[in-house]
């Protein structure tokens, strides 16, 4: 083989080696940036998470609640309409 080959097959081969070292360094960026991006959305779901179980524990609470002043009322209803049946509440039935 001649000089002047040898000496572009040798720089043939060294390009080569360098585009194949740049397109790993690529690959290595976007996993990384994948990486990153998996890391924000775990985050992010543990987040809304742990705001789900808050927004939740505060629906139970209104529940209990508004279960508490249902039953409450219903109660006084029950007493207003013995009052208003046994002529101790006439304010509340309409004139005839």
């Amino acid at each position: 083989m001649s000089r002047k080959a040898h000496f572009m097959l040798h720089e043939a081969e060294s390009w080569q080696k360098k585009a194949s070292i740049l397109v790993q360094g690529i690959f290595n960026l976007i996993a990384q940036q994948d990486q990153d991006t998996s890391i924000g959305i775990a985050r992010d779901s543990k987040i809304l998470a742990e705001e789900s179980k808050r927004d939740s524990t505060s629906m139970k609470t209104l529940c209990c609640c508004n279960d508490d002043f249902f039953a409450r009322n219903i109660c006084c209803l029950s007493i207003l309409n013995v009052n208003v049946s046994m002529g101790c509440g006439k304010w509340f039935r309409s004139q005839p």
